[in-house]
């Protein structure tokens, strides 16, 4: 089986690697960005199943990247979108999840296999 590429892209280092810490290694390959411009160089470069997005970062945010995202070519990943701020991205195309911060780790670790399950196919 191989495993399914997630990005996380997160301006803070303690949430970045907690999030990266707690993805199971055996089941999924992690590549952290942090910040909005290295994410979208990185989505082109790994073609993610999944990109886990926090929406306030400096250089690029969220928001920014969701744009920016959408007008690339080729197959995109659905998004879990991550923030403090309570105004939930889902309307956006691509957003299929969001978790407020600060959020429970069992929650999002939950999310993210319920996302992968029913929007990437398995291999």
């Amino acid at each position: 089986m191989v495993k399914q590429t997630i990005l996380v892209i997160e301006d803070d280092d303690g949430i970045r690697e907690l999030v990266r810490s707690t993805l199971p290694s055996a089941e999924y390959n992690v590549i952290c960005a942090v910040d909005g411009m290295e994410g979208l160089a990185f989505a082109r470069q790994f073609a993610p199943a999944l990109i886990i997005l926090d929406m306030h970062m400096p250089v690029l945010d969220g928001w920014g990247f969701l744009r920016a995202y959408e007008r690339m070519p080729g197959p995109t990943a659905p998004v879990i979108a991550m923030s403090a701020d309570v105004k939930d991205p889902r309307t956006v195309r691509h957003v299929v999840g969001f978790v407020v911060k600060p959020f429970n780790i069992d929650h999002l670790l939950a999310l993210v296999r319920g996302v992968l399950k029913r929007y990437v196919p398995a291999h």
